[in-house]
């Protein structure tokens, strides 16, 4: 079968047709919009997608740009997350106008052009073998939806990729480059003016995590019109087509009028700063409880839906450990924790592991502290959302010595300087910095100010820290 592949470039019909199961975005959806289609494919075709997919993701990194942060090794959610908070916190401190446009693309993964994927894998290289690999196995193929489980008449597709294809994500990164490509040229060529950060006047014109989008520059009307052009013409050649009634544009240090101006312009709705870009905030304060609320009221959501089950204690160590705990991760990654907030968390947490239920108090019938220890240390194995959180902000640190060109890296170096990379210890330097950074040193420099590696050379010891310290 690998051979055959391999020196045909060639699936049976029964390799590449496949079900769409269509899964519920919403509680009781009635159109068609509010479900999402998961390709449901056949074992032997996921085996070679895998293997094509294992070696594309070798080459990936050297040919996305940095502006790209999703599925690729090495780059997180909140690296994009961090430029655009160090962007807006620098425009408020400096004064400069800076104007966001948020982009939302529609059905990004059903509407990909296949001539245009196909013209992106040879602007990118790729030989003859390859183009006719990628082509067997996502320019063919029927699909068949599934309705209450019975599959209807088969649909001969003719754009699109497949979402739970293995090779879907690294295709979709490449043909999304042909708008960083598009927004790269025009930034060149001065018809587009980005946001210059910092004393190497690093350009931040754009960001992406795959189809999620931020267009950032200057407030001016050139800008709009090239904006315009841009999203206009790619939508044209890749079949990425905005929809602008999701889609937002705000500023900062932009007077409302042009912000309205902008918003007739684009057609698009009016946002404002603060804002959510990936689920977090950005050019919120971190230190307010008021910018945490949404998150505990996700475990209040939570524990409504658990609140009438009858859960052992074992299921509901499991249930706090597996949903709860892993509700504000990418919080915890990012910013630091108000004390506030984290006692709010740790009783929304002791109360639904002891049986609280309609304002009747239960015992609790260990300390928290004895219950956050492992099992084998005689404690439960709940995790303190703390100490994961000071875990979680360390990595920051340890990624700044890695030797890469990422962009998150050259804006803490154009806007801090170059001793951000080439030490741990942080100090006094880092004060009066960001919010979200001036609240991860103030703890992260008491554990790990004692550590003075080399530039360059991440140790391999892992911190274990207590979190009765904290």
């Amino acid at each position: 079968m690998f051979d055959q592949f391999y020196r045909n470039a060639s699936l049976p019909k029964s390799f590449s047709s496949y079900f769409v199961a269509l899964i519920p975005k919403v509680k009781s959806p009635f159109v068609l919009n509010e479900y999402r289609p998961i390709s449901l494919l056949g074992c032997l075709y996921k085996l070679i997608a895998k293997v094509l997919a294992a070696r594309l993701a070798l080459v990936m990194n050297t040919i996305v740009a940095s502006t790209q942060s999703a599925f690729l090794k090495g780059r997180l959610l909140v690296d994009g997350v961090l430029v655009v908070n160090e962007v807006v916190d620098l425009a408020k401190k400096s004064g400069k106008d800076c104007l966001i446009f948020k982009v939302d693309f529609e059905k990004a993964y059903d509407s990909v052009d296949w001539s245009f994927l196909d013209y992106m894998l040879v602007r990118f290289g790729f030989c003859d073998k390859w183009r006719a690999w990628i082509r067997a196995c996502v320019f063919a193929g029927n699909m068949s939806v599934l309705v209450n489980g019975s599959a209807m008449e088969e649909i001969n597709i003719q754009r699109g990729l497949k979402q739970g294809d293995p090779l879907a994500p690294f295709l979709f990164l490449l043909v999304a480059e042909g708008l960083g490509g598009l927004m790269k040229k025009a930034v060149e060529q001065n018809r587009f003016r980005g946001f210059e950060v910092g004393r190497n006047g690093v350009c931040v014109s754009h960001l992406q995590y795959a189809d999620d989008t931020l267009c950032i520059g200057e407030a001016s009307i050139e800008n709009l019109w090239t904006l315009k052009a841009i999203l206009r013409g790619f939508e044209l050649v890749s079949g990425l087509k905005v929809n602008f009634s999701k889609s937002c544009v705000m500023g900062v240090n932009v007077s409302n009028d042009f912000i309205r101006l902008a918003s007739a312009f684009l057609n698009c709705r009016v946002g404002s700063v603060p804002f959510k870009y990936l689920g977090l905030p950005v050019g919120a304060n971190p230190r307010r409880a008021s910018t945490w609320e949404p998150l505990l009221e996700a475990f209040r959501q939570h524990l409504g839906v658990w609140g009438n089950k009858y859960v052992s204690l074992g299921g509901r160590i499991v249930l706090l450990n597996a949903v709860l705990n892993a509700i504000p991760i990418f919080y915890l990654s990012f910013i630091k924790i108000p004390v506030v907030v984290w006692k709010k968390v740790r009783r929304i947490q002791r109360e639904f592991l002891w049986g609280y239920k309609g304002g009747r108090n239960r015992i609790s019938w260990v300390k928290w502290d004895i219950v956050c220890k492992p099992k084998k240390l005689g404690g439960l194995g709940v995790r303190d959302i703390r100490a994961v959180n000071i875990s979680l902000l360390a990595k920051w640190r340890w990624r700044l010595l890695e030797d890469d060109n990422a962009m998150w890296k050259k804006v803490l170096k154009s806007k801090y300087g170059e001793t951000v990379t080439g030490t741990v210890n942080l100090g006094e330097e880092w004060s009066g910095k960001a919010d979200w950074m001036r609240g991860s040193n103030e703890i992260l420099a008491r554990y790990l100010g004692r550590y003075s590696p080399s530039a360059g050379k991440v140790p391999s010891t892992l911190l274990g820290i207590d979190s009765k310290g904290l």
